[in-house]
């Protein structure tokens, strides 16, 4: 089987959407990627071609990738473009955006390198996500068009409802447009994913279709990780980005730390992101006693920091306009959490689809508020019988129901099935 994915970002471990592809892309697969964005693609990744803004200024249709991810590159690229993209990730402007879109009305794209690409890869399945991106869209409908492929959409976030905390008139006019693409998306979708029982809820009575929801998968094998033995402080891990207001949510975990470590520091979280600080974060989450910011890792890093850890994060933000940002988010690294056989401490409110999911199956203990961070974080590094609990809880209930094999077996009968004209492809 041939998969082609596209996206914005390139497919590799340091992308959200490159660690999800990748993990849940069953063995045996061969994968080619075309992307819109600076970097390189993963070396499970056998084929791949970029066109981004700057070679439609320099009316460039795009080029064939023939380098691969490797950690030297990522940060030698990082180097290079941060100043860059640390600017763009903290000012989304709406003029920006549309200004990125005007460079994408060019023609350059539609190139004979595209059409020689798209051609040389042969695939069977056209997978991509289902995303708020015009320009996006367009050249995904572009190759669906092209190619005659089968089209498989996966969506993750809640990009698709009108925002009600939006108060910038343009962007709501853009979300008008960026609506109507996403749209004829799901119309030409032959199957949809999603990321949760909500979103499949809502999605499914929106759309008036079938969804099937689909989560990262974790390969357990070998022995269970060893309790860890603590010589001091607990420590209490976070990895993965502070947006999204996640950041103030992790400020009042590191202020209940602050309170708990009043007479001896008991605990310190430690906090592992790659999003940009500025000082009003750093003053919140590095004290230097109770709360370290320990910056950006490498992605083959992080499982063995989240084994070490004493408690695992998993932190939302409580603002009404965050909620309706990340209502149907499924982090990537819940899976991870739960076979890292650690216990999870969540904080966010119970009717988002992560924390609500931690509710129901009891893996975690959980603050649905922000008055309960206190007292749930008091009791989990008091009692260690209740940390070997939800330890316990967490790692049986993600052996059984996030198994790598189980999920991507799953998802290799269904793609084929799609492949093979059986429209939704339920296995």
């Amino acid at each position: 089987m041939k998969v082609l994915f596209v996206t914005a970002s390139p497919v590799n471990m340091e992308t959200s959407v490159g660690n999800t592809f990748l993990n849940i892309l069953p063995d045996g697969v061969e994968a080619a990627s075309l992307y819109t964005k600076v970097g390189l693609p993963d070396e499970r990744v056998s084929k791949a071609f970029c066109v981004n803004e700057g070679m439609l200024l320099k009316c460039k249709g795009g080029a064939d990738i023939y380098g691969r991810y490797s950690p030297e590159c990522s940060y030698k690229s990082k180097k290079r473009h941060g100043g860059f993209m640390d600017f763009a990730r903290r000012n989304r402007s709406p003029l920006l955006y549309m200004l990125q879109n005007l460079i994408w009305r060019s023609p350059v794209w539609k190139s004979k390198k595209l059409d020689s690409f798209l051609n040389d890869c042969d695939s069977d399945v056209i997978f991509s996500l289902l995303a708020n991106n015009i320009f996006l869209n367009r050249l995904l409908l572009y190759v669906k068009k092209k190619t005659g492929l089968p089209l498989v959409i996966y969506a993750w976030d809640n990009n698709y409802y009108d925002n009600p905390y939006e108060e910038s008139f343009i962007r709501r006019h853009l979300h008008k447009r960026e609506k109507k693409y996403m749209q004829k998306i799901v119309s030409s979708a032959d199957k949809l994913y999603v990321i949760s029982s909500l979103q499949k809820q809502d999605y499914e009575r929106e759309f008036g279709r079938e969804c099937t929801v689909l989560t990262k998968n974790v390969s357990v094998v070998g022995e269970r990780p060893a309790p860890k033995k603590t010589d001091g402080p607990l420590e209490i891990v976070y990895t993965g980005g502070l947006g999204v207001n996640r950041w103030k949510t992790l400020s009042l975990i590191a202020d209940a730390l602050r309170s708990i470590n009043s007479d001896g520091v008991k605990a310190k979280l430690l906090v592992y992101s790659s999003t940009p600080v500025d000082a009003k974060i750093k003053a919140k989450l590095d004290d230097g006693e109770s709360s370290f910011l320990c910056g950006s890792v490498s992605a083959d890093r992080i499982p063995d920091i989240q084994k070490n850890a004493d408690i695992l994060v998993h932190a939302e933000a409580f603002d009404d306009k965050s909620r309706f940002a990340v209502k149907y988010s499924f982090s990537t690294k819940i899976a991870d959490y739960l076979s890292s056989a650690r216990p999870i401490f969540a904080a966010g409110p119970a009717d988002i689809a992560s924390v609500d999911f931690f509710l129901k199956t009891d893996c975690a203990a959980v603050a649905t508020s922000p008055e309960e961070i206190l007292t749930c974080l008091e009791k989990l590094i008091s009692d260690k019988e209740l940390r070997k609990e939800y330890a316990d809880r967490a790692y049986e209930y993600g052996k059984k129901q996030f198994s790598r094999e189980l999920l991507t077996k799953k998802l290799y009968s269904e793609l084929n099935s799609v492949i093979q004209g059986g429209g939704e492809g339920n296995a």
